[in-house]
């Protein structure tokens, strides 16, 4: 069946988003989403006091793991569980997830054999709990506020898809 969607540009979004490279992020109501080169938030309704799922595929990345799950435990709306998805990493990648795992319980491991960021997504969105998913690559970090901001323009637009999309210049700073 057809499904409706309406957008949102918000420069509220874009300012405090903080990716370190060009991303496109959507918020979105529906169950499933594909993004090519994504930060995506799926909302299967949109309320501020639900648990979100942030999905993060981890394949070699232990150079930029810490930032970014520091960068996601540290967001302004609490009501996270973290899904990190060793995607049979030959570095130091899931001893950092376990590391995480045993000092946050928010923060949940699943170490698989590589199949790639699809495989990867779709089965931390198997054992995700939240109401809200939020995919994040795990050579990214993410503003504090960023979920927190999302969750605000959905509520604001009744929107079903948030997007914002910005890269960070030589000089570390945002251009839009």
């Amino acid at each position: 069946f057809p499904v409706t969607i309406r957008f949102t540009v918000d420069p509220a979004v874009y300012q405090i988003a903080g990716v370190v490279k060009t991303t496109f992020t959507a918020l979105s109501a529906m169950n499933t989403v594909t993004f090519d080169m994504a930060t995506a938030l799926v909302v299967s309704s949109v309320t501020m006091n639900k648990l979100v799922s942030i999905i993060i595929p981890v394949y070699n990345s232990a150079a930029f793991l810490d930032k970014c799950i520091q960068s996601v435990i540290d967001q302004t709306y609490t009501k996270i569980e973290i899904i990190l998805v060793n995607d049979g990493s030959t570095d130091t990648s899931g001893e950092i997830c376990d590391s995480y795992a045993n000092v946050d319980s928010r923060v949940k491991v699943i170490h698989k054999s590589n199949g790639g960021l699809v495989t990867s997504r779709k089965t931390g969105l198997a054992a995700s709990t939240g109401e809200y998913v939020l995919y994040i690559d795990g050579d990214d970090w993410i503003e504090a506020e960023l979920i927190e901001c999302y969750m605000e323009q959905a509520v604001k637009h009744s929107a079903d898809v948030v997007v914002s999309s910005h890269k960070v210049n030589l000089e570390g700073r945002i251009e839009i």
